[in-house]
């Protein structure tokens, strides 16, 4: 279990990491071609979080 719990930490705090710089490149930008991307963010949260 503690092996388990250093993985999923491991692999937010790399989500994290490719969220924000996700925001700080487009994050002042607006239209639907970025919806694709911000649902495969979505999706990789639920999976680090294993929902």
């Amino acid at each position: 279990e503690p092996e388990h719990s250093a993985l999923r930490c491991r692999d937010l705090e790399n989500f994290i990491r490719d969220l924000e710089a996700f925001m700080l490149d487009k994050g002042h930008l607006v239209g639907s071609e970025y919806d694709p991307m911000i649902e495969r963010y979505r999706r990789r949260f639920e999976e680090v979080l294993g929902n």
